[in-house]
Formats: structure tokens, C-alpha cells, sequence
């Protein structure tokens, strides 16, 4: 496969001296690299392929829902541990209860949408990999309650230990990962994540 620039060209640097690094469009660069990922992907036919391995998706049925997630790479395994008991919940979470309203559906596919690149700054970076493991191990009672269906109990203190993460992480993500996370940022703080969590026990 082959990409190129069509004319008329929008980069006046192009073959020119001045054609360096702080002269590209970097979010234009991630989103058509992104592009080409998924292009390849497709024409390979591994797109669509049901697998709990590889890098496609995997598609789980539960109570008549539907739910299609990547089966690449997962934050939560990689700060958390292959095998830790506590991913079943994460997942029963994911697959019975966020599915059951748009903003569910909505948060699952903003991080899956940038699961490979999450996980791989978890994974180089021990210090924010610990941060983001005492996080998720505080918020492992409400996720109990949820499934339990009864009011989750998240404090002001949890909600500041999130936003103080999602700060960290923004130092090292792309563009397009570092915008989801400032409006991810704004949902938190606007306590728009949390009316979206109690509205799938109701």
C-alpha cells in the first residue's frame, strides 16, 4: 500500500530544508497512520475475525447485548496483572452494565479506542503504573456494588486521585489521546461520569 500527498500540496516544506520534525502536522501524522493500521487490517480480513488472542476484536453475548471490543493489548491487564481475579469483575462491568446505557457505550470505546497506546505507557513507566493499580484497587467495592446493583459510594477523594492520573498520563500521550482525556477530565469534574454509572443500576 501506498500513501502520498496529492496535489496541490498544503505543506510548503516538502522537499525543502525546512521539512523537519516541528514543521509536520502531528495529529494529522497519528490519525493517518491509525488510518493505514486499520486499511491493512482490513484488506487482510483481520478485522472482523472472533479471537481472544490477537490483535482483532473479540465479541461477547450477554443477556441479548452484543458487545465488540479489540482484542489487543488492555490497560487494566497491563497495570493490574494477567492474572488477576479482580480483570473478571472489570469485565463482567464492561459486558452487563455499561452496555446497558449510551454513555457506557461511549467510555467503553474511548478506552478501547486508545487501549494500545495506554498500555504502553503503564507499561514503561512503573511510577504511573502503580498510581493507576492503587486507583483502580480503590474503586474495586463500588465496582462490587455496582454488579450488585446498589449505589456506588465514590468520594471527592477518588474523584481527585482520577484527575490527578489522567494529569499524569496526559505528560506523555499523543494528541488525539491527551483531547479525549482533557474532555474525559471535564466529564469527571462536571460529575457526568458518575451520573452515567448510576444510571445503569437504576
Amino acid at each position: 500500500m501506498f500513501i502520498i500527498e496529492d496535489y496541490p500540496l498544503v505543506n510548503p516544506n516538502q522537499h525543502k530544508s525546512t521539512d523537519t520534525l516541528n514543521t509536520l502536522n502531528r495529529d494529522f501524522h497519528y490519525e493517518s497512520t491509525r488510518a493505514l493500521v486499520a486499511a491493512v487490517a482490513h484488506i487482510a480480513g483481520t478485522d472482523t475475525q472472533t479471537t481472544t488472542t490477537t490483535e482483532t476484536t473479540i465479541t461477547t453475548t450477554t443477556n441479548d447485548t452484543t458487545t465488540t471490543v479489540p482484542g489487543g493489548p488492555c490497560p487494566a491487564k497491563t497495570i493490574m496483572g494477567q492474572d488477576n481475579p479482580e480483570l473478571k469483575k472489570l469485565r463482567i462491568l464492561r459486558n452487563e452494565v455499561f452496555t446497558r446505557t449510551a454513555a457506557g457505550n461511549y467510555y467503553t470505546a474511548l478506552y478501547y479506542k486508545h487501549a494500545s497506546e495506554l498500555s504502553d505507557i503503564f507499561a514503561r513507566d512503573a511510577a504511573l503504573k502503580g498510581k493507576a493499580y492503587m486507583l483502580i484497587q480503590s474503586l474495586m467495592p463500588d465496582v462490587k456494588r455496582i454488579l450488585a446493583k446498589r449505589a456506588a459510594a465514590i468520594g471527592s477523594d477518588t474523584v481527585r486521585k482520577s484527575i490527578e492520573l489522567i494529569d499524569r498520563v496526559q505528560e506523555q500521550t499523543s494528541p488525539a489521546l491527551r483531547e479525549d482525556l482533557a474532555h474525559l477530565k471535564r466529564d469527571i469534574q462536571n460529575g457526568l461520569v458518575l451520573k452515567a454509572v448510576k444510571e445503569t443500576i437504576q
